[in-house]
């Protein structure tokens, strides 16, 4: 029997004192362990000296039953790898169907590692979109838009108008809008760059240029300016 020892300090001790062929053929276990677990199979001596051979070049399953060191750090892995199994399938959030079963018999390792984290990765985005989601709602709830205002302002023939209210604070905002602009009659490298009779504001710079305003950006700036007091 062996102890139950934390594998990461198995595998620095047996890296500490191993010789170089030690050395790869305990990182080979390591690298097949950790394939086994992302996709959640049988851990044992013999699978994991399969999938090292089969993936890595080895060791053999007779090397690693006749080195006690190997198998030392091995059993460290298992122990952590049962103790952390659920024993209950893992499920989708939609669905409630459960994830363990694979597209096909037969599958590799490294293909059924591939599909596990493709469905974590499925998983975080669900979940993420989900909180978004729930927090463009609050959003949309403590500042609602008036719809029928807004259809009844229609676009004005302009893609890009915003209606504003004419307040001292709007002309000075118009003022402050036109001062920043003329940055560029002071600063050379920063320049009006118009491409198809769009233009965008950017800053030119050695080590790369900065788009500072995107033709949108600018168009909308400039509506702004011509249809404010």
């Amino acid at each position: 029997m062996y102890s139950v020892e934390t594998a990461s300090d198995v595998y620095d001790d047996l890296m500490s004192r191993l010789n170089t062929k030690g050395s790869r053929s305990l990182d080979n276990l390591r690298m097949a362990c950790d394939l086994i677990v992302a996709a959640r199979g049988i851990m044992n001596f013999s699978r994991v000296a399969e999938v090292a051979t089969k993936q890595y070049g080895g060791p053999r399953k007779q090397s690693v039953h006749n080195n006690h060191e190997l198998k030392r750090y091995i059993a460290a892995r298992m122990a952590e790898y049962n103790q952390s199994r659920s024993p209950y399938p893992r499920k989708d959030a939609q669905t409630g169907k459960a994830l363990d079963s694979w597209p096909e018999e037969g599958l590799s390792v490294r293909t059924r590692a591939c599909i596990t984290q493709l469905r974590t990765r499925l998983e975080m985005v669900e979940k993420r979109y989900s909180e978004l989601r729930l927090q463009q709602e609050k959003m949309t709830k403590a500042s609602p838009v008036n719809l029928v205002k807004a259809i009844e302002l229609g676009n004005n023939n302009n893609e890009f108008v915003i209606p504003y209210e004419t307040t001292d604070a709007t002309a000075s905002l118009r003022e402050a809008i036109v001062a920043l602009l003329k940055i560029g009659e002071y600063i050379s490298s920063l320049q009006t760059e118009t491409h198809d009779s769009r233009s965008g504001l950017i800053l030119r710079r050695p080590s790369g240029d900065i788009v500072i305003l995107t033709p949108t950006q600018f168009e909308i700036i400039n509506y702004f300016i011509k249809n404010t007091v």
